[in-house]
C-alpha cells in the first residue's frame, strides 16, 4: 500500500510541474513542447488512477481516468476503465 501512495504523491508533484510548464509554453506559443506535456500529463493521470485503483480509491481513480480522457479522447482503454469505476462508484 506504501508504494501506491508514493506513486500518488509523485504523480501530484508531476502534476503540479506540468501545469506549471504548460503556462510557460502557452506564452511562448510553443505548439511542440505543449503537445509532449499534454501527452505525458496523459501518462501520469493513468499511473496515478491505477494506484488509487489499486488501494480502492474509486473516487480519485475515476477523477484521474476523466482527466486522462479529456487529454486523450480515442484512448478506448480509458473508456473501459472509467466504465469499470462507474460500477464501483
Amino acid at each position: 500500500m506504501e508504494q501506491y501512495e508514493n506513486v500518488i504523491n509523485e504523480c501530484s508533484k508531476l502534476i503540479l510541474s506540468i501545469h506549471k510548464q504548460k503556462n510557460i509554453y502557452i506564452l511562448k506559443n510553443d505548439e511542440e513542447t505543449l503537445l509532449k506535456l499534454k501527452q505525458l500529463e496523459f501518462a501520469v493521470h493513468v499511473r496515478r488512477a491505477a494506484a488509487y485503483n489499486n488501494i480502492s480509491k474509486y473516487f480519485e481513480a475515476y477523477e484521474d481516468f476523466t482527466k486522462a480522457n479529456e487529454l486523450k479522447p480515442e484512448d478506448q482503454e480509458i473508456k473501459e476503465n472509467i466504465k469499470k469505476l462507474k460500477v464501483k462508484l
